[in-house]
């Protein structure tokens, strides 16, 4: 074994070095134990520059090292640089005062050894796998890097005495957004959270990231409720307890059952085992699961197609009817899912009605029941097909009481039905429209365009009894990327905020308009008319040219759609409010 005292200044850390993180007390404090006790431990170091010198006894040349770069011992190496600076400054005295200098730490005893590339880097990442303090984000690191290296699952276990499963976890946290492998490494985060969340993708991982830091802290329970939320649970799925066993003919372009499906979490012993146990699993693939929903959702219909009212029929006796569900607020999500719904059963070639525009309210009476049969007879009660069930689709059969048609006695005739049907969709499309309208405002506000246009505004804002309002405003838009990033920057919470606000008034109109800004484009101002109002009043101000387009291409489709509902109503013989016309 060679080992030799080296000038610290010919010595440097290696780029390759998985470990990217040394805690800064603990390198003191490894510091002040060489002061007292030495350097018990040579570190590794391997040559990396040479020259070229003559022998002149023999005329020969030999190759000199010049520099030499750690292969193990970096945290060794960092501490002795403690330590040297403080005696360099201490050497500079001594001179001045004509005493000798000192040289503790101006040498590092090393390991020389010859070392390739790959050789270096295999040496360094067992230095630090072996060490009792590792860290798992560099343990992901140096794993995913061995991999690299051409190194197997089973090779990388075997190495360091761990379970395959346990190497591939470790590997899956590379995925982790940079923000949870810092929580990680501060022990914000659990090791056990991390490892479910990893398994997401770099979106929902950011609204977990969100959510947790805000309210319920970053554990292995959070994970997983936001797994389930997030996942659609297979157990609950409409054809989980059907008399359709097989669910390949609805497989909605997944090709494969639930039980052989790469996305169910059940059939994966190494990625979710954490939820192992937790019924038939839950589909990771939010999308092609709800493809699956529609599918089966179409294949319920198909069953008994000659049942169900077409495109265009009118509402007929006896026929079953699919329906919708209208006057509720959903999430974004499930907004998409319910229109995709729709989409698919109006491509297929049937009728979707609103059910409040046809009906009053269910029929209770169970399937059978001799006062049901009489009142489906009579015209009385219809059997509906209902498909939206909270947030996600869900086949039900039910039975509505139909309203009395304007114009009839008993709620009998047909076309008054229809006329009525127009009537409702005529006065919806004008809520579609201000929810539509709501929805490409959100999207427009939330621009860079506009983000930047904000900064660029005149700063004349008043009082200071304002500051307390700023950190309301700052503490509630929180959420807000671009007041983070672009405003407060680095500044944070508490005193220092409000020192930064002292010294910051010419930023509070800028705080303003970016907290309302931030407000119209959250999903709170869908449902409330106020925030609609403001949010129209402030693009018309910010964006106006913008503004202008997104409302006249909203209010050509109004009108054209108006356009053919009054058109139908005027064929029937009734005008836009179900009224029956005068010659009529």
């Amino acid at each position: 074994m060679d080992i030799r005292k080296i000038p610290l200044e010919k010595v440097k850390p290696s780029p390759m070095n998985p470990r990217k993180t040394i805690d800064e007390g603990s390198l003191q404090e490894l510091a002040d134990n060489i002061a007292k006790q030495g350097l018990l431990q040579p570190i590794t170091v391997r040559p990396v520059e040479y020259y070229d010198m003559l022998d002149e006894d023999t005329n020969e040349i030999a190759t000199i090292p010049t520099s030499y770069e750690i292969v193990c011992g970096e945290r060794r190496y960092r501490a002795l640089l403690i330590l040297k600076e403080k005696e360099d400054a201490l050497n500079i005295e001594r001179v001045a005062a004509h005493r000798k200098k000192s040289d503790n730490y101006q040498t590092i005893a090393s390991i020389v050894r010859e070392m390739t590339d790959d050789e270096a880097f295999e040496a360094m990442i067992t230095e630090n796998l072996q060490r009792k303090d590792v860290d798992p984000i560099e343990e992901s690191f140096a794993f995913v890097k061995l991999m690299e290296k051409g190194k197997s699952l089973e090779d990388i276990a075997v190495r360091f005495g761990k379970s395959i499963r346990f190497v591939q976890d470790r590997i899956k946290l590379n995925t982790l957004i940079p923000e949870l492998m810092v929580a990680v490494r501060d022990d914000k985060c659990s090791i056990s959270a991390a490892m479910l969340i990893c398994k997401l993708d770099e979106e929902h991982q950011y609204k977990w990231y969100a959510q947790s830091s805000a309210y319920n802290g970053m554990n292995k329970d959070s994970a997983k409720n936001f797994i389930r939320d997030l996942f659609m649970d297979i157990d609950s799925s409409p054809w989980y307890d059907s008399d359709d066993q097989n669910d390949e003919a609805f497989s909605g372009g997944c090709g494969l059952s639930c039980s052989e499906c790469q996305y169910n979490t059940a059939n994966h012993a190494c990625l979710f085992w954490e939820m192992k146990g937790e019924g038939e699993g839950r589909c990771t693939n939010r999308e092609m699961f709800s493809q699956k929903n529609i599918a089966y959702l179409l294949h319920v219909i198909d069953k008994e197609s000659e049942n169900f009212v077409k495109k265009g029929q009118p509402l007929e006796y006896g026929k079953t009817v699919v329906i919708k569900e209208s006057g509720y607020h959903y999430g974004d999500d499930t907004k998409l899912l319910f229109e995709s719904a729709e989409k698919a059963i109006d491509e297929a070639g049937y009728e979707v009605m609103e059910s409040s525009d046809i009906f009053r309210n269910r029929c209770w009476y169970d399937e059978g029941d001799e006062r049901l049969d009489k009142m489906l007879k009579s015209g009385e009660v219809y059997r509906c097909l209902s498909f939206m069930r909270y947030n996600r689709i869900e086949p039900d059969f039910e039975y509505y009481y139909i309203k009395k048609a304007v114009g009839s006695e008993d709620g009998s005739s047909q076309q008054n039905v229809q006329a009525l049907d127009f009537a409702n969709k005529y006065k919806r499309n004008n809520d579609i429209y201000i929810e539509k309208l709501t929805a490409d405002l959100r999207i427009l506000a939330d621009t860079d365009d506009v983000k930047d246009l904000l900064r660029s505004f005149d700063k004349t804002l008043s009082n200071e009894e304002i500051k307390a309002l700023m950190l309301c405003i700052i503490v509630d838009a929180g959420a807000s990327r671009n007041l983070s990033d672009h405003i407060l920057e680095d500044v944070e919470n508490g005193q220092p905020l409000c020192e930064w606000l002292d010294k910051n008034k010419d930023k509070y109109p800028t705080v303003v308009r970016e907290y309302m800004r931030y407000k119209i484009s959250s999903s709170g101002v869908n449902y409330d008319r106020s925030m609609q109002t403001a949010q129209q009043i402030l693009m018309e101000q910010w964006a106006a040219d913008r503004m202008e387009e997104i409302v006249s291409k909203h209010k050509s489709d109004l009108d054209k759609k108006q356009r053919k509902l009054e058109e139908k109503l005027a064929e029937l013989g009734y005008d836009t409010n179900g009224q029956l016309l005068n010659n009529k």
